[in-house]
């Protein structure tokens, strides 16, 4: 990812961009959002994500790619 697009932990981009660079829906990103939000995981602003917790994103996407192998 670009230097401008994150920034101390801080990724500059909305739901729907993400979802257009992963290949998701906008509300499939939305949920994945909100469940990190919950968890403390991470902040949203308008058009950007705070990475509130860098280590537990970590081990969570490692469960994830454990899972779908």
């Amino acid at each position: 990812m670009s230097n401008e697009l994150f920034k101390e932990n801080t990724i500059e981009l909305n739901q729907e961009e993400i979802a257009n660079l992963i290949g998701a829906s906008r509300i499939q990103v939305a949920r994945v959002l909100h469940l990190l939000k919950e968890n403390k995981i991470i902040k949203t602003n308008r058009n950007s994500i705070k990475i509130l917790d860098v280590k537990k994103l970590s081990e969570l996407c490692s469960k994830d790619v454990l899972k779908s192998n």
